[in-house]
């Protein structure tokens, strides 16, 4: 268990640090807010209309599971990011945030909605900002941090996935809901210094202007 989020909390971005905060923001955000007991409590202390769903995906998300928005009103359609093109995997291939864009829709959380295909980095990175600023509000909602620290069971499908060798049950490590948490916030904090670019296009550094640094071989 010798991995810290210490290794990428600091400026500048480099490529390796993106791939270690991909992973970790798998494990601590995409895992965490994805599993349907955190999602449940969300919706018991919101009380908004409608539902988080999981359905299964086709190839356009690898057959895998993809998270969507079911609204309360009748003969509302699913708000999928897929469909509405906010979340293109094609076009940003790391964007893997179905999790996140649902959780946006259900609490009505406002972002730049702009297609990923026709979108600039700005409002990529403003779409980022707005998440992040969401999680926040979770995190800061006494409700919940009392109802994650006493219902649930922190299961061992929580796994911090570091890289390809070392992986551990992110409760071993962490032990309680406030020190999970902590990782969270540690996290969300990469992830608007310079996380956020790895879910922009081809996942690497961006230099002003919005280009990308050179791959290192």
């Amino acid at each position: 268990m010798s991995y810290h989020l210490e290794k990428i909390e600091k400026m500048p971005c480099t490529n390796d640090k993106l791939i270690i905060f991909g992973r970790a923001h798998y494990s601590y955000i995409n895992s965490i807010f994805g599993d349907e007991s955190v999602r449940s409590i969300i919706q018991e202390i919101t009380g908004n209309p409608g539902e988080l769903v999981i359905q299964n995906s086709g190839v356009e998300f690898e057959n895998s599971f993809h998270h969507v928005f079911k609204p309360g009103k009748k003969k509302a359609g699913i708000i999928c990011s897929g469909k509405e093109g906010y979340q293109a995997i094609d076009i940003d291939v790391n964007d893997t945030l179905c999790q996140s864009y649902s959780l946006m829709a259900y609490l009505g959380m406002p972002f730049d909605k702009t297609p990923s295909k026709d979108a600039t980095v700005e409002q990529k990175y403003s779409k980022h900002m707005s998440m992040i600023a969401m999680y926040r509000i979770i995190l800061n909602d006494q409700a919940f941090l009392e109802l994650f620290n006493t219902d649930i069971d922190y299961p061992e499908e929580w796994i911090d996935s570091i890289d390809d060798t070392n992986e551990f049950p992110i409760i071993t490590k962490y032990k309680t809901g406030p020190e999970i948490l902590k990782a969270v916030e540690r996290v969300l904090n990469v992830w608007e210094k310079y996380g956020w670019m790895y879910f922009v296009g081809d996942g690497t550094c961006l230099m002003k202007g919005g280009k990308k640094t050179r791959k290192r071989r």
